[in-house]
């Protein structure tokens, strides 16, 4: 009779353990319910979303100039309004692109937006890039209002 039980104790903790690798195995394959996304929410201030604003209008700009639908001095002159319309944005202006007068440097800004703009698509901006800057070498920006 002593083995009986020795026998008893071991069948049920076999049962266990194989109940438990069952119960594991079945929570394991069940579908899960996705994780919460973690979602940063970034609320710009005016400064900042104003800034933004005039990227992408620069952009646009650049995205216009390289297939033909304004000229150079056209994208010269929305440039200009954009960096000389507040103090900070001339300051900005003065200290990250290089140029003699505030005039070359705008010029300048628009050939940086336009080479961002074709290295996306080397290929296909090689000659509106050359043409760019064999224009802009002989370009003499006049603004309607200096500041």
């Amino acid at each position: 009779m002593t083995a009986y039980p020795r026998a008893a104790l071991c069948a049920a903790f076999t049962f266990a353990s194989l109940a438990g690798a069952g119960l594991v195995a079945r929570t394991a394959a069940a579908p899960r319910p996705p994780e919460p996304a973690v979602v940063n929410t970034f609320w710009p201030d005016a400064e900042t979303e104003e800034r933004v604003h005039k990227v992408a209008f620069r952009q646009e700009t650049v995205a216009d100039l390289m297939t033909g639908y304004v000229s150079l001095e056209a994208a010269v002159e929305r440039f200009w309004d954009l960096s000389t319309g507040t103090p900070q944005s001339l300051v900005s202006l003065r200290n990250t692109i290089p140029g003699a007068t505030d005039e070359e440097r705008v010029v300048a800004q628009v050939l940086m937006f336009a080479r961002v703009h074709a290295s996306k698509e080397p290929g296909r901006w090689e000659s509106r890039m050359a043409q760019l800057e064999t224009e802009a070498a002989s370009f003499e920006f006049r603004p309607a209002v200096l500041n």
